[in-house]
């Protein structure tokens, strides 16, 4: 009877899966080690390793899944954001990372357990990138501003050997962008050194349609319209990273490392308004044109060292800072094609960045491991912005008459300081113990605002445990709490006063608001995992988090134009549970091919206070599954694999008036690798291979009338081809 109630348990779970569980990722590298390495030495070392990871992961008492630099570029992709699309548990949705059950924005994204201060982290070549890590409560090391839990891209270290890597390639949707890495490392006595340089070019494509009907109380049509936008956006960037690392044998190492990151593009953009019935737009055609140049540089010194026997230092201090700049001009044209009037904006934003960390670890007896630190940090921003219209007929009422010239001027200083302890017992059981204090103080003048100062000071005390189940450590049980936050955003907080041409309630204007105050939020986790030595995994996860002082948009008519704003409003809770397993074919099939196949489902509920159900959710997607499988032959050096996504949709309101909804979405992504030697391959890939495009309809309700809004966008496949060779 146990037999048979452990497979029917095992059954149920493999229609779940967790495509980069950190077994999956160690497993699959030490087996396509055993197949193509000659040398029984290195298979041995490769699975020694493989054990020591899996070891570690299944003894911290910090939840969190490992993707290794392995899984990330087997699809060939160029940056982060693309890859992390096909891992279980984490959504990309218009190019933004986030974890499920919230939306944007509730996500920590951090780069070596810092914020990437500044650089777009899509600019970091995925070579430079060792694995990520992620963290469903956090820990109390880095911000507790993951309301929905962290992604810590983490870099990889200096190599202890000479290498070299060239890897290139090109990409194809509409057009062809090509991109190529190149890394040098080397080391002589205490001395060290890596360099990354890339450089690419890429196109952004936006063809997108829209229909918008009015109708009054009486439900009779009264305004009908389509839209058509258009958008290409062809970008070059370049980056280069040096690493000058110095290691002595007795503890003490020095660590150098820098970046600049410059980038530069020029948009072209067409919005094309076709009227049906009622009232025309003011400007039913629009042409923008637009240049954008940015530069972003920065190092940072880190020191560590021993004190004493039993506790080590680790010191950090980092200098960073970006200059962008930005040229648009905006031509207006009414129903018979005429020139109104052409409105140019030259912008500029530098900012200067200073962050410091100390840590200090401390062995206090074999079962403890306690930690303590201070991070500290500060962000200067200066932003000027100059407005000019020309032509015969320039709008009389328009901001950028009143207000041509604008400066902002803002400082945002964050204060930090935390103590954790590792507790193991039970020989494999352990309990994380952790609190952090963290401030956020914003404040902010300009020529078209008030002066403001805003404080957030957040105690965020982290617990997580975790029970071994039997003496192989093969099931185990987690429990955990946290308390996380949300600091508003320095755009949300202050933002130039800029009217759009066809300014109304659907197409609103944005200004800050410098009373807003952070979200909090209480999360509890509870878990269960088994990993054998067969190679099966399987999870099952709750996780329920209270969300206090929600952000949410506001819209409002105020002084003749439609401003939003972000503003606190009520409360939220969201619940959910994810299934997850992985395991080889062979596990069930013997004579099967070398194929692993691994599964995951989410599925989450949740609730805001002040909106009227049934459509008060925190997020748009109330379920997200993934399916992967990868296929590694046995006579050829070639390995295949796909990824199906589903996205189910709900409709959901963003304020009270306003409801958007979208149907549900099925990607496809499939991939091949032919590996020459161990060190060179040949990899092509197909993204979006199903073609779907995306709909979505957004619906305002008010006294009056009500307007729906039926928006598509259209997605392209995407080829990629690259080469990798290292000597």
């Amino acid at each position: 009877m146990p037999f048979k109630t452990s497979t029917l348990l095992q059954a149920s779970l493999l229609a779940t899966a967790c495509l980069c569980s950190p077994i999956q990722a160690q497993t699959q590298a030490a087996s396509t080690n055993v197949k193509q390495e000659s040398s029984q030495e290195k298979i041995q070392a490769v699975e020694v390793k493989a054990k020591s990871e899996i070891e570690n992961l299944s003894r911290d008492a910090a939840a969190k899944n490992i993707v290794s630099n392995a899984d990330l570029a087997r699809y060939g992709d160029t940056n982060i954001t693309e890859a992390m699309k096909r891992v279980p548990g984490v959504i990309v949705i218009k190019g933004v990372m986030q974890l499920p059950g919230l939306n944007s924005g509730y996500t920590q994204i951090l780069v070596d357990n810092e914020p990437p201060r500044g650089i777009n982290i899509n600019d970091i070549p995925m070579q430079s990138i060792e694995r990520v890590e992620i963290y469903r409560l956090g820990s109390a090391e880095f911000s507790s501003q993951g309301i929905a839990g962290t992604i810590n891209i983490v870099l990889k270290k200096i190599p202890q050997t000479k290498q070299q890597n060239i890897n290139f390639g090109v990409t194809h949707e509409l057009k062809t962008s090509p991109y190529v890495t190149w890394t040098s490392s080397d080391k002589w006595d205490e001395w060290s050194y890596s360099l990354t340089t890339s450089a690419r070019k890429y196109v952004s494509y936006s063809k997108g349609e829209m229909q918008s009907y009015e109708y009054n109380r009486r439900n009779e049509l009264i305004r009908a319209y389509s839209t058509a936008d258009n958008s290409e956006f062809p970008v070059k960037s370049f980056y280069v990273s040096p690493v000058i690392q110095y290691k002595k044998p007795d503890g003490l190492n020095l660590k150098l490392t820098s970046y600049v990151q410059t980038s530069e593009g020029q948009n072209t953009a067409e919005q094309e308004y076709f009227f049906q019935k009622g009232s025309p737009v003011p400007y039913p055609r629009i042409h923008r044109s637009n240049k954008l140049h940015d530069i972003n540089g920065g190092t940072t010194l880190k020191v560590l060292d021993k004190l004493g026997e039993v506790t080590k230092i680790d010191l950090s201090v980092g200098l960073s800072g970006k200059r962008n700049q930005f040229r648009d001009q905006d031509s207006n044209f009414d129903q018979q094609n005429r020139l109104l009037f052409d409105r140019q904006v030259h912008s500029q934003e530098l900012e200067n960045r200073i962050n410091t960390s100390l840590k200090l670890s401390v062995l206090t007896v074999e079962e403890h491991d306690l930690v303590g630190g201070i991070n500290l940090s500060s962000i200067n921003n200066r932003q000027q912005r100059h407005q000019e219209l020309t032509g015969p007929f320039p709008p009389p009422v328009l901001i950028v008459d009143r207000e041509p010239h604008q400066n902002t001027h803002s400082v945002v200083n964050n204060y930090a300081a935390f103590v954790q302890d590792e507790w193991r017992f039970r020989k494999e059981s352990s309990a994380y113990l952790g609190l952090r204090w963290e401030s956020v103080a914003v404040s902010s003048e300009g020529t078209a605002q008030l002066s403001a100062r805003n404080i957030s000071s957040v105690w965020s005390p982290i617990l997580q445990t975790l029970w071994q189940l039997n003496s192989e450590n093969t099931d185990r049980l987690r429990f955990g709490v946290s308390r996380t936050f949300k600091a508003p955003g320095n755009f949300f907080l202050i933002h130039p006063k800029f009217v759009l041409p066809n300014n109304s309630e659907q197409n609103p204007s944005i200004h800050g608001n410098p009373m807003l105050k952070p979200e909090l939020a209480w999360s509890l986790e509870a878990s269960y995992e088994h990993n054998d030595t067969k190679e099966l995994t399987y999870s099952a996860k709750f996780i329920v988090r209270r969300i206090s002082d929600l952000h949410r948009m506001e819209t409002k008519f105020i002084n003749d134009f439609w401003w939003r704003q972000v503003v606190n409003a009520g409360n939220g809770v969201s619940k959910r549970v994810d299934l997850n397993t992985q395991f080889p074919l062979k596990r069930f099939w013997v004579e099967s091919p070398d194929i692993n196949l691994s599964f995951n489902i989410s599925k989450n509920w949740s609730s805001v206070s002040y909106l009227p159900a049934p459509d008060n959710k925190l997020t748009s997607t109330p379920m997200n599954a993934s399916l992967n499988l990868d296929y590694n032959s046995t006579n050829l050096p070639l390995s295949l694999g796909g990824n199906w996504r589903y996205r189910q949709s709900q409709p959901y309101l963003l304020a009270e008036n306003q409801r958007s909804s979208s149907p549900s979405s099925i990607e496809l992504d499939i991939y091949g690798l032919w590996k020459f030697t161990p060190k060179t391959k040949l990899r092509l890939a197909i993204d979006n291979l199903l073609n779907r495009r995306f709909h979505n309809l957004m619906q305002w309700f008010n006294p009056e009338s009500e307007v729906s809004q039926y928006s598509s966008n259209r997605y392209y496949r995407q080829l990629k081809l690259s080469f990798d060779h290292s000597f």
